[in-house]
């Protein structure tokens, strides 16, 4: 099955009606300024307006079919390397300049998962009124939401489609506090890179699932308010230690040594390029950069996370379901994010356990 679903791989890449679409280059100047990247729930209603209209706009001109086509190309090199977090961060920002081509003063916003993170079906981001919800149909298609009715045609034509991990829920995302251990523990790019890459952008993934676990998930647009949010946690463990905007050492999917000089693929760009939210030519931070914004759901949130049917609190953990632990998993249809088994088992075992001690349960 995986040998097949890399022929899929490949053949879409190569068969794919792949639309042109600008491909912006970084401006080299210094910043005059930082546009501020905020989420979701706190863009004004002029803001979305704006910016789910020149969405639209991209959409009509194809724009998303192009960089799903990069994403789809050069797949197996930004995943499971340390080119995860630096080519990411050049995409998102690619997106960004797109729509700024439609709407100079637009500013894209991220997506906070980790806000409900135990029901992620009622974020806001989920919501009619923003992406829309889940698939519906036979084949899952998004049907509400700024991306309602969309066709794709990469790899064929068909709807952006959806389709949630536990039928009408994708299932639980990574607390807050699970995030910010994971920010606040691991000192090394390369260590910090794998546990996320494995960990919390991995779930979300399989939890959205459709389109979204799959190499061309840009046709839909939550994908990039998606890796808005993992490139706020990679900025936020940058802002910990400006030593850290010094560190990519890491390696390639393929074993070859990354440094300031590796070329980010398809932008032919150096990595130094984009080690910083505030290089030339991306010149944006975020609204709360603090590593605190992490922690602590405590304070938030009652001790016992779960009960049963009868709203008795659950004070065992061996009695919560295990469909109410964040996990992913590594099977043919995630093969492409090239996971890795050691790093996914260490991670879902490490969330695990902030889940048993934020809900209390012994």
């Amino acid at each position: 099955m995986l040998f097949l679903k890399l022929i899929v791989f490949f053949i879409s890449s190569l068969l794919a009606n792949s639309q042109n679409v600008p491909n912006p280059q970084l401006d080299d100047s210094v910043c005059n300024g930082l546009v501020v990247r905020k989420e979701l729930s706190t863009m004004t209603s002029s803001e979305w307006n704006r910016f789910a209209s020149a969405n639209r706009i991209m959409y009509q001109r194809g724009w998303f079919t192009g960089l799903a086509q990069i994403h789809n190309d050069y797949a197996m090199e930004i995943h499971g390397s340390g080119f995860f977090f630096p080519w990411h961060r050049r995409f998102v920002t690619h997106y960004q300049l797109l729509l700024q081509r439609i709407d100079p003063n637009i500013v894209i916003p991220y997506w906070d998962w980790t806000s409900n993170w135990n029901a992620p079906e009622r974020n806001i981001a989920l919501s009619p009124s923003m992406f829309g919800g889940n698939g519906r149909g036979s084949q899952r298609c998004v049907r509400d939401g700024i991306s309602a009715n969309w066709e794709r045609t990469l790899p064929s034509s068909q709807c952006i489609t959806r389709n949630y991990r536990n039928g009408n829920t994708p299932g639980p995302f990574w607390p807050p506090d699970a995030v910010g251990q994971v920010i606040s523990q691991n000192t090394r790019f390369s260590t910090f890179s794998r546990n996320i890459e494995n960990g919390c952008h991995g779930n979300v993934h399989i939890g959205i699932g459709g389109d979204f676990l799959e190499m061309w998930a840009p046709n839909d647009p939550l994908f990039f308010m998606h890796h808005a949010m993992v490139d706020r946690i990679w900025s936020v463990w940058q802002e910990a230690n400006q030593r850290r905007y010094n560190d990519i050492s890491s390696t390639t999917f393929d074993g070859n040594p990354i440094d300031m000089n590796s070329i980010l693929p398809y932008y032919n760009e150096p990595i130094s390029m984009s080690i910083s939210m505030r290089s030339s030519g991306h010149c944006y931070t975020y609204d709360n950069l603090a590593t605190s914004s992490f922690r602590d759901l405590r304070t938030k949130n009652s001790n016992n996370t779960y009960s049963n049917g009868d709203g008795i609190p659950i004070k065992h953990c061996k009695d919560i379901p295990e469909q109410h632990y964040p996990t992913v998993v590594i099977n043919n249809k995630t093969a492409m994010f090239n996971f890795d088994k050691d790093v996914v088992d260490n991670m879902n075992a490490f969330v695990r356990k902030v889940v048993n001690n934020l809900s209390g349960c012994k």
